[in-house]
């Protein structure tokens, strides 16, 4: 008898305890307000990406191919990289993933390119070759005129002579705003071969 009064105490005392501990497990698994995910910050979605870069190309989702636009990240900032192509050339953009804006673009630059004179002279084929060449002004200007700025809204402007699979180039990069630019320019014929402009 003496055993039965003292498990009926034992379990009195348990009762409130194990109800305590129920208690506590229930709210753990209990969502609060304060323990709801925080909502994510509005960011524009792939198709959005796609569209702003292909606004800014002047083209649309049926004039290109092997299109890809993949999120990434980069110093801390979420982005997309849109790839695609048109005509066997490549574009490639970096687009801000919650502001939308474009943060670098590569695109091929297509300039009508006048057919030079192939006549030989054999008298001074030097000096031909210099008068052909332009100056690192011209081709300063050329990148200019392209990205439709002028040598007052440009910084720490650059223009050297380079030579890549025997085509003779000018190298020109400077900066404006927020971006740097980035151009190689034909030598002889002015023709943009490359064109980057990436946020700085």
């Amino acid at each position: 008898m003496k055993k039965q009064i003292a498990l009926v105490l034992v379990f009195a005392l348990l009762l409130p305890l194990f109800a305590g501990c129920q208690s506590v497990l229930a709210a753990q698994h209990t969502p609060t307000p304060e323990s709801a995910p925080a909502t994510e910050p509005s960011s524009i979605t792939r198709d959005e990406a796609l569209e702003i870069a292909l606004s800014d190309a002047g083209l649309t989702r049926q004039e290109i191919y092997d299109l890809e636009v993949e999120p990434d990240r980069d110093k801390g900032d979420l982005h997309y990289d849109v790839d695609f192509e048109k005509d066997g050339k490549d574009y490639d953009y970096e687009i801000h993933a919650e502001t939308g804006e474009i943060l670098k673009k590569e695109e091929p630059v297509t300039t009508p390119v006048t057919p030079t004179p192939t006549t030989p002279t054999p008298t001074k084929p030097a000096d031909t070759e210099t008068a052909k060449r332009l100056t690192k002004e011209e081709a300063l200007n050329i990148a200019l005129t392209h990205a439709g700025l002028t040598k007052e809204q440009i910084r720490d402007p650059d223009v050297e002579l380079d030579k890549e699979r025997g085509v003779v180039h000018y190298e020109v990069d400077f900066e404006a705003g927020a971006y740097e630019y980035e151009y190689e320019i034909h030598a002889e014929t002015g023709e943009i071969l490359k064109s980057e402009k990436e946020r700085d």
